[in-house]
């Protein structure tokens, strides 16, 4: 009887010691683990602990990391959602540049002693619960998990647009600039950008848009945090040729858009030109041919004609013979020569689109004077303006020949 008490004593003692060998569960920081474990705590911008909590669809939270090594010192810190680890698009550490950004994040310098980094999240587009989980790991691969839930309800309401004391319809020639305004206001989410579209298109050449008078430094604008809840804007638009529907469109966000939409009918009117040229062939002024242009006649003249408006600038004396022709014209008798600049224009203006005279007065107006022109190939745009008329030359060929003075050009002229 005695073996036997003596045999279930030792059993008792047995499992005592086992249990006290055994780990605590208990760790440092929120989420339990290893008593070396990192500490970490997650807090909210009051300095709270931070438990979660409700959000609508696309709405945006921001949680702080502190973390401070135990035993032995930080090297990472990861954050998931539902098990999985978000990419770096999906968040954004506001005390990093984006470039510098990881997932699991490392962590070097001081950061390996302390860390206190504030993420900005975005809470999911479908409705449910959701868990947050931030993983400090240590160079001993020890971790603290530190997690929290959220509960995504409620479709966010999105922004209003509408056109302000404006026609949604507007007739307009083609090339005229087109202001209208419009009043956005935010719903339950902050408005982001605004951008505009013409006939199903986002606009690329932002040198038609303007945004309050100003510049429209991209399509879409990211808008000031000053006009993110209401924002009053005149947004001009450089007309085409032809119909066209525009769309004025607000982002917020969560990428939920809202849109309000003007047509612009061309007009034709304007003043119709005078004359139109071709194929008027103007001859290096060093060779046998004639080196002037009379533009208002559309001929070729001496390149020392007083009715000449522009002449070729003829051969450069010191290159070899068969690349000499300097290839330039200069302004003369009291004209002025300019580059007509096709980025100051409308993405589609060219020389056959021209049939009013206040397009190539556009097109001079916007070009800048030169003394002489560049080295001309095909398709370059000329203006010429003197006391009677503007002129836009189109050069339609640069014929060069390498074995006597024969050069020319061949210009289209209209004014």
């Amino acid at each position: 009887m005695l073996r036997i008490k003596l045999f279930i004593f030792s059993l008792l003692c047995a499992g005592l010691f086992f249990t006290s060998c055994e780990e605590d569960p208990t760790g440092p920081g929120t989420g339990g683990g290893s008593v070396n474990a990192p500490f970490a705590d997650l807090l909210d911008e009051f300095g709270s602990t931070f438990t979660g909590g409700t959000f609508t669809p696309g709405a945006t939270f921001r949680v702080t990391v502190d973390a401070t090594s135990n035993v032995a010192q930080l090297s990472a810190i990861a954050v998931a959602r539902d098990g999985f680890n978000l990419g770096v698009d999906e968040f954004d550490n506001i005390d990093l540049a984006d470039a510098d950004e990881q997932n699991p994040q490392l962590l070097f310098g001081t950061d390996k002693d302390f860390v206190n980094y504030t993420f900005e999240l975005t809470a999911p587009d479908t409705e449910g619960s959701y868990l947050f989980e931030f993983t400090v790991t240590d160079d001993d691969q020890l971790q603290t998990v530190s997690s929290f839930t959220i509960d995504v309800e409620g479709v966010p309401t999105p922004a209003t647009i509408v056109l302000d004391e404006t026609p949604s319809t507007i007739e307009s020639p083609a090339g005229s600039l087109i202001k209208v305004n419009v009043l956005a206001t935010a719903g339950s989410l902050d408005m982001e950008s605004i951008s505009v579209w013409e006939d199903g298109s986002l606009i690329t050449d932002v040198s038609r848009l303007r945004f309050n008078d100003g510049t429209w430094a991209e399509n879409p604008l990211p808008l000031a945090d000053a006009d993110r809840q209401s924002v009053a804007a005149g947004v001009t638009v450089v007309t085409m040729p032809g119909d066209h529907t525009y769309v004025v469109r607000i982002t917020d966000t969560a990428g939920t858009t809202s849109d309000v939409s003007f047509e612009i009918i061309e007009i034709m009117t304007g003043t119709a030109l005078e004359n139109v040229f071709s194929f008027v062939l103007v001859s290096n002024a060093s060779g046998q041919g004639l080196g002037g242009l009379d533009i208002e006649d559309g001929v070729a003249v001496s390149s020392s004609s007083s009715d000449a408006e522009i002449r070729d600038l003829g051969i450069d004396l010191g290159q070899p013979a068969s690349s000499n022709w300097i290839q330039q014209v200069e302004a003369v008798n009291g004209s002025e020569l300019r580059v007509v600049d096709l980025a100051q224009l409308p993405e589609d203006f060219s020389f056959a689109s021209v049939t009013f005279k206040e397009q190539i007065a556009t097109a001079y107006n916007t070009a800048l004077p030169v003394t002489t022109s560049p080295v001309l190939q095909a398709g370059d745009l000329l203006a010429v303006g003197n006391p009677d008329n503007l002129y836009l030359i189109e050069v339609e060929s640069v014929n060069v020949t390498t074995g006597d003075n024969d050069d020319n050009y061949e210009f289209n002229i209209k004014f």
